[in-house]
Order: C-alpha cells, then structure tokens, then sequence
C-alpha cells in the first residue's frame, strides 16, 4: 500500500462541517455551550455526562440539548466500548438512556477498536442502534482500520490526535476515494490561529467530512472551545458541498 504525507495549505473554505465533542458540563452560564447551540443546522454535537449518559436526568444536559436541536444540530450521545470489551448489550442500554431522556439522534462509539476481529462485535451493536432509527459514529481515532466499519457507520472518526501527530501521521490514499461526510478528524494542542488554519488545509486535502480543532491538551482536550472557536465556526460554516 503506498502512503502520501500531504504538505499545509491555508484553506478558507473547507469541504467538512463541524463535528464536536462537547465534554464540557453546561452550567447555566455556559459561554460553550451557547456557542455550539447557534451553529449551523446539521452539525454533530456530542453530548457526554458522565462517561455516558449517567445515573439520571440532569435537567442542565436537557436545556442545553433542546436548545442545540432547535437551532437543528444532531446531537449523539456518548458510549464508550473499550475496545471491544463491553457487552453489547450493556452499550444498548446506555444508548436507549441517551435518547429517552435526551432524545438525541445518534450515538458516539468511543475506543473503537480497529482491527478485523471485531468487526462483527461492532456489526450487531450498529445493527441494534440502526433498527431504533439512530445514527452511529465509530472512534478507532487513526487511519489505519478495517474497511468494514465505513459500512457500519454513518461517521468513522480516523484521526483523533495531538497537532504533532496529525502533521505527521501519513494517510492512506484510499481514504481521499470514500464518500467525505463518512470521515471525521479531532486534532487538538493545536495552540495558536495560524496552526489551525495549516490543520484545515490538512483536513481539507485528507477528505474530512467532519472537524473539530482546539486548543485544548490531555487529559481532556475536549472540555472547552478553543480561542479561535468564533474564526472555526464561521470557516467550518462556509463551506463547499461536504459530499
């Protein structure tokens, strides 16, 4: 298989709409949260309480929720499958918690594990998921996967990784040929305004359907908006046909 590092490219009108993980906690005054809640119509918001969907409705994740799907967002909700070792059954249950108490459109399947030998694990919870009518987003977070969960999911996250990493990390030419709103990037410790823009020129190159960019770092780059997030939603927003 041949590989291709592609070189930055300032880019002001990327083919990708945003994809966010919003693990931030929304507070009544939450800056972040009403940020997210007046994007664009048909951008994904991920919603994570605790880990997953908790041990109870909490009305602040309810506010919020319904206000992001009014302004037409789809909200997923979190569920992590460790890799493969969580029973099926136990992810179904945290799924159908999601969507009775928060009614979200779809699911986010966190620590997907990559490889061929699970596939079919993968396959009868995607199953499950698809016939209760709710979108799916699988999260190996590299490029380097089995094939088959592009036809399991209606997103495959293929880079989620540091500013260095994406930089660095060759992509496989054969992910520039699969449909654009299938592959979904999340780069973070991406600190200042013009390393976002060489990250979009990236996206932009690699065929992301889906980006989130922040400056945010381990252990949970994902709790915040960055600094630039006003620029990122507005570039993100005008946007070629994301295919």
């Amino acid at each position: 298989m041949k590989w291709r590092t592609i070189g930055p490219r300032r880019s002001r009108r990327p083919g990708c709409r945003p994809g966010i993980p919003a693990y931030f906690y929304p507070w009544p005054d939450s800056a972040h949260w009403r940020s997210v809640g007046q994007l664009e119509p048909g951008a994904i918001v991920v919603m994570n309480p605790d880990n997953g969907p908790g041990v109870a409705v909490d009305p602040n994740y309810e506010r919020v929720v319904e206000a992001a799907r009014q302004a037409g967002c789809l909200v997923y909700g979190y569920v992590d499958t460790a890799y493969g070792r969580r029973a099926p059954d136990v992810i179904a249950a945290e799924a159908r918690l999601h969507e009775q108490w928060y009614g979200v459109v779809g699911v986010f399947l966190d620590q997907t594990a990559p490889g061929p030998e699970h596939l079919e694990y993968y396959r009868r919870i995607t199953h499950g998921l698809r016939e209760a009518g709710l979108h799916v987003a699988l999260n190996p977070g590299q490029p380097l996967f089995d094939l088959g969960y592009l036809d399991l999911a209606d997103q495959v996250v293929v880079f989620e990784g540091s500013y260095g990493q994406y930089v660095t990390t060759p992509f496989p030419r054969w992910l520039l040929r699969r449909p654009r709103a299938s592959l979904w990037h999340l780069v973070y410790a991406v600190a200042t305004a013009e390393a976002f823009h060489q990250v979009m020129g990236l996206a932009e190159q690699r065929n992301a359907g889906r980006l989130f960019v922040t400056d945010g770092h381990l252990p949970n780059p994902w709790d915040r908006l960055p600094s630039y997030w006003s620029e990122q939603a507005t570039l993100l927003t005008d946007r070629t046909d994301s295919r």
